[in-house]
């Protein structure tokens, strides 16, 4: 599973992808606090000046990791993924990196929130610009409060998944996110725009059904 999660996060993005595994092995043992540029550096096998080039820091590399993530899953539901698919790719990629998103829980206070105020403003422009520009439908201000509210709700479920050492197999936890979905804005996004993300899933799914539970 890990390799298929890789392909679709990085993107043949050989930088990123030395820069993003080597923060995640270094997250095992340490926090973002703890880990240098020159321990993640060591680690890619890149200079300062690589890293540097790519990401301006350790919070731009978590915050790009944290879109990644989502864009391969969450993002693409409504336009080439069902619910269950997108929000199934999410939760495999996020199993993945699963010291790293944990390493950004012990990251300080201000750091930690502005990371989580990203993924769910990230999350939200997604889902409305989905809505608006693919389905062409018009949002009503009521309509996009709970889509918003919902979006905060998926971001502290995820952060609860995570911390409780996934304790849910992905499929289970992807059917309960599902039903928690409001009934309008599953049933906006629930047919894809297009089939082309398929491939995505279906070869994460070949992979391995029971690796990825």
């Amino acid at each position: 599973m890990q390799h298929v999660v890789d392909e679709f996060v990085f993107q043949n993005d050989e930088i990123a992808r030395s820069i993003i595994l080597a923060m995640n092995e270094l997250a095992e043992t340490h926090t973002y606090e703890e880990m240098s540029i020159r321990q993640i550096c060591e680690k890619a096998n890149v200079s300062r000046t690589t890293f540097y080039r790519r990401f301006d820091g350790k919070i731009e590399a978590a915050e790009w990791v944290m879109r990644r993530v989502s864009a391969i899953g969450l993002a693409q539901i409504g336009r080439t993924l069902t619910w269950h698919e997108g929000i199934t790719m999410t939760l495999a990629a996020t199993k993945r990196f699963a010291a790293f998103f944990r390493a950004g829980g012990e990251w300080g206070d201000s750091a930690a929130r502005r990371i989580m105020d990203d993924f769910t403003s990230y999350h939200v422009g997604m889902f409305i610009d989905t809505v608006t520009r693919y389905k062409r439908i018009r949002l009503d201000e009521g309509l996009e409060y709970v889509l918003r509210f919902w979006v905060y709700s998926l971001c502290d479920a995820l952060f609860f998944w995570r911390i409780s050492d996934f304790a849910i197999p992905v499929n289970q936890m992807a059917e309960y996110l599902e039903r928690a979905v409001p009934a309008e804005i599953h049933e906006m996004l629930q047919e894809p725009v297009s089939l082309t993300g398929d491939e995505v899933f279906f070869k994460l799914r070949e992979e391995s059904e029971e690796n990825i539970a």
